[in-house]
């Protein structure tokens, strides 16, 4: 009898510190497909010289016109830096050195040097304290673009059913749910990867960590254990109606996915969805959305970016569902301004709720997908009253 209790008691222990080992995040290397993309703009941090030198000035010698900054690694990480270009004649640094002893002397640590304009480079750091940080830098004349290399990865339950999921620490100030800062990734359709391709804005595996988010269509509460770090999600309790899109665009769509952000609380949630995904639960009120993207796909499989806001408040009534029409395009205006030789042409694209169209391209075929990422605008040709050409240019987005 006293065996029996041994062994039951000794596998409640082995259950238990199992469900906790699989619960915590761990830091760890961004798995090598993620991390191949050249840019993942939730994975980029920002890093100003610091406008004056310090007060404590690190020894440096044989360097005119040190930039010195400040790199946060983590919540308790953080070195200098000193960035210099090797050319004097050139403005934009192409060296950096790291205070990686934490000793305040600079000629003793590594140097990296190579940096070419427009171009990332992989850095490896190593700190004092055993702690490793890898990432791709770009130097810039103001400050250092680095793209983190590393998340944390664990899983989450969801209704009963385990999710692997990431967290990016977007500032390196640590992980938290408060600054809507730090990305979180799910595999939704247990793929054993994080479809997410930043290119073409398909996003439906992504979301911020956030207190309330969206998943396969549902809304869940987020809550954050940042000792650990460790998240446990929850129906969503609010009072919750639905959203669902009325597709009128020429084309016939077969398929989309949407992603959005929704104004909450002086901030912003990043909403994310897709086409088997609606009607998407809501919280009830009326819901400003600051923009939104959807990526179509017709019957002939060519692909499409749109981006759209809603010029008033999206209204959510408890328990019903919202429709809003896309696609219901108005006639396009076209407004005209001269200031001096200058002339600028704009458009207004709306439809009949006024939803105002931001954008609309081609996404091209696969191969070509990376000149995707900054779409073409429209051409524009101007011709005299006597139906001369005049003149021809290319809108711009953004």
């Amino acid at each position: 009898m006293r065996k029996g209790w041994l062994l039951l008691i000794t596998l409640i222990l082995l259950l238990s510190l199992h469900t906790q080992t699989f619960a915590e995040f761990k830091l760890i290397p961004m798995d090598p497909e993620f991390a191949k993309e050249e840019n993942i703009p939730f994975a980029m941090r920002f890093y100003s010289y610091a406008p004056t030198p310090p007060a404590d000035k690190m020894k440096l010698e044989g360097v005119k016109n040190p930039k010195y900054g400040t790199l946060n690694i983590d919540k308790d990480n953080s070195i200098a830096f000193v960035a210099y270009s090797s050319d004097e004649t050139k403005a934009q640094p192409d060296t950096i050195i790291f205070d990686l002893n934490n000793d305040k002397n600079l000629t003793n640590d590594e140097k990296f040097s190579g940096f070419k304009s427009g171009e990332f480079k992989n850095i490896s750091l190593n700190l004092s304290n055993g702690r490793k940080f890898d990432s791709k830098m770009l130097l810039m004349d103001w400050g250092i673009l680095a793209q983190v290399l590393e998340w944390y990865k664990g899983d989450i339950i969801v209704d009963g059913k385990k999710i692997t999921a990431a967290i990016i620490d977007g500032d390196g100030k640590g992980i938290s749910s408060a600054k809507r800062r730090d990305t979180l990734l799910l595999d939704l359709n247990g793929n054993g990867k994080f479809d997410v391709d930043f290119k073409t804005y398909n996003l439906t595996e992504l979301t911020m960590l956030q207190d309330m988010t969206l998943i396969r269509g549902k809304l869940y509460s987020l809550k954050l254990d940042e000792s650990k770090p460790d998240i446990t999600v929850e129906p969503y309790s609010g009072d919750q109606g639905k959203l669902a899109f009325e597709l009128k665009f020429p084309k016939e769509i077969d398929k989309f996915t949407f992603f959005g952000y929704l104004e909450k609380d002086k901030a912003y949630d990043i909403l994310t969805a897709s086409q088997s995904d609606f009607p998407i639960a809501m919280p009830v009120g009326d819901l400003t959305f600051m923009m939104a993207s959807m990526n179509l796909t017709d019957k002939s499989n060519q692909r499409y970016m749109i981006q759209f806001s809603f010029t008033k408040p999206v209204i959510i009534k408890k328990n019903e569902t919202t429709t809003m029409p896309i696609g219901d395009f108005k006639p396009m205006e076209v407004i005209v301004n001269q200031k001096g030789n200058q002339l600028s042409v704009s458009k207004s694209l709306v439809d009949n709720i006024a939803t105002e169209y931001k954008m609309f391209t081609v996404i091209p075929k696969q191969e070509d997908i990376a000149k995707a990422f900054r779409p073409v605008g429209p051409m524009v040709e101007i011709f005299d009253d006597k139906g001369n050409s005049l003149t021809k240019g290319e809108m711009q987005y953004g």
